[in-house]
């Protein structure tokens, strides 16, 4: 295509096949630099366009209460962009979603998990805990390819009163290595109801026990 501006200056523009570009706001392909947005949603190591790419997501962000003995998760969807070369999910390995340091819960490992998608007979549904039931291990049984999604589903998790306020995101180590190799698209937020204020035994840390404010010094009724 030739575009003529007036003058002699003579712009082409050469248009050039283009592949489909996968693309979902919550399950991001593409990974820029620092402070461009994508910084926890992209892989933690440094790849191309054309390496290994799997993303990692809940349904949505989720608020679990302080004061609730349990917490359910929403489902988790692992799907392959690109599987890589080697491979990165391959038969013999683990999927490995774990908590974050910052929160002390842990997994309840008496729930009933579902596994579904088209990669749900790629994995063995006989899963185990590890790190003090903090991680769930997913035994793989065969190679993830292009366009493999597995959906787990039933997770709760349990002693929610030993975290902190605020945001986490879940881990997946999919290569083995032991450490996470992508976060969850979305967050947990742990919500305290009725913090209190100033002097109430809640003021620095949530995970203090309570203590009852006594007055100091001398109090004197006057009639």
């Amino acid at each position: 295509m030739r575009i003529t501006v007036t003058g002699s200056l003579v712009f082409w523009l050469t248009l050039a096949g283009a592949a489909a570009v996968d693309w979902n706001t919550n399950l991001p392909s593409f990974q820029g630099g620092s402070y461009d947005g994508w910084d926890r949603q992209g892989m933690i190591s440094a790849v191309g366009l054309s390496d290994t790419q799997i993303t990692f997501s809940s349904a949505t962000n989720q608020v679990l209460v302080w004061t609730h003995p349990q917490g359910v998760l929403t489902t988790l969807t692992i799907r392959v962009v690109n599987p890589g070369s080697p491979i990165a999910i391959t038969n013999g390995g683990t999927l490995r979603v774990s908590l974050l340091s910052g929160w002390a819960c842990r997994f309840n490992t008496g729930a009933t998990l579902s596994f579904a998608s088209n990669a749900a007979a790629k994995i063995n549904a006989s899963v185990s805990y590890a790190d003090g039931d903090r991680t769930l291990v997913v035994p793989v049984t065969a190679d993830f390819l292009a366009d493999d999604t597995l959906t787990i589903s039933g997770l709760t998790l349990l002693d929610l009163a030993l975290c902190r306020a605020g945001l986490q995101y879940l881990e997946l180590d999919f290569d083995g290595d032991g450490t996470p190799d992508t976060y969850d698209t979305f967050a947990l937020e742990l919500s305290v109801p009725q913090p209190g204020g100033s002097f109430d035994g809640w003021g620095r840390s949530i995970q203090n026990a309570y203590t009852l404010y006594r007055m100091q010094g001398t109090m004197l009724t006057i009639r």
